[in-house]
């Protein structure tokens, strides 16, 4: 059997989808960590405290509370507010407050494998088959290249910022083909980032993964490939602030696979008398 190889070619293109909540420090995604920052004051020797008012449980300070930026990961769904207070180190305290509203949400970032055509279909065949080498030998035939194409899509994110996902390809093993020409990624799964669109967009950007290999290769069986599941995982998916899929989201749609239906690896005519 031969090496594994995959041709995954990735590129952007675009899909609309509608007006939807995006994960900000104003209004984040529940799960989601993100920072706040304030300047002090320039000339008064002063101290910092950050508190939160609302539901203590829905939140969790990440780091320092008493510096000019903080970093809180707010943990459930609800109204809280942000207080600030900077107070002076001796004498008379005379704080001043800040306070900022948060707005907790449902965490609607999602991201969305799916499959270009139809999810059966016969390996892919030049028709009729090119004969090469030794007559009554199909070791060398030219019999075509079998393509199956997926997109990967994000929903629910912020759509300025970068977002990620890794992926794993499982199915076509012992297949002849080309090595994979995903920058940073290793044959037949990787991590990729999709750059986020601009600031006025209303479209998200989907990553599209052609596999392709060519059909009858293998060296065992008369060069005759299996039926074969080709099947792509999506799996660690995370939008701009680092947030990942809920697993209501993941459990829906991040696994899509192809049935590939094995075509005859017929040898070459010869003559018999």
């Amino acid at each position: 059997m031969k090496k594994l190889r995959l041709l995954l070619v990735m590129m952007f293109v675009f899909a609309g989808i509608g007006v939807q909540a995006q994960n900000t420090g104003a209004e984040p995604f529940e799960g989601s960590t993100h920072s706040y920052r304030v300047t002090k004051s320039a000339t008064l020797t002063t101290a910092l405290a950050w508190t939160i008012e609302g539901d203590a449980g829905g939140y969790e300070f990440v780091g320092d509370t008493d510096k000019e930026t903080v970093s809180v990961k707010w943990k459930s769904i609800g109204d809280y507010t942000l207080v600030l207070t900077e107070q002076r180190s001796s004498g008379d305290a005379c704080p001043t407050i800040r306070k900022f509203p948060v707005k907790v949400v449902a965490n609607n970032f999602n991201v969305i494998a799916s499959i270009v055509g139809n999810a059966d279909g016969c390996a892919g065949i030049s028709n009729p088959v090119k004969d090469e080498g030794s007559d009554g030998s199909n070791a060398n035939d030219v019999f075509g290249q079998t393509q199956r194409v997926f997109n990967v899509k994000m929903e629910g994110g912020d759509l300025t910022k970068d977002w990620t996902f890794k992926f794993d390809i499982t199915g076509a093993v012992g297949f002849d083909g080309y090595d994979v020409a995903v920058s940073g990624a290793t044959e037949a799964s990787g991590v990729y980032t999709v750059a986020g669109a601009a600031p006025t967009a209303t479209e998200s950007n989907v990553a599209t993964i052609t596999v392709t290999y060519n059909t009858n290769k293998q060296t065992a069986n008369n060069g005759q490939d299996p039926d074969v599941i080709l099947k792509l995982t999506v799996s660690d998916a995370k939008d701009g602030s680092g947030t990942s899929e809920s697993a209501a989201n993941i459990a829906l749609n991040n696994v899509m696979s192809y049935n590939i239906n094995a075509v005859p690896a017929t040898t070459p005519i010869i003559v018999v008398n």
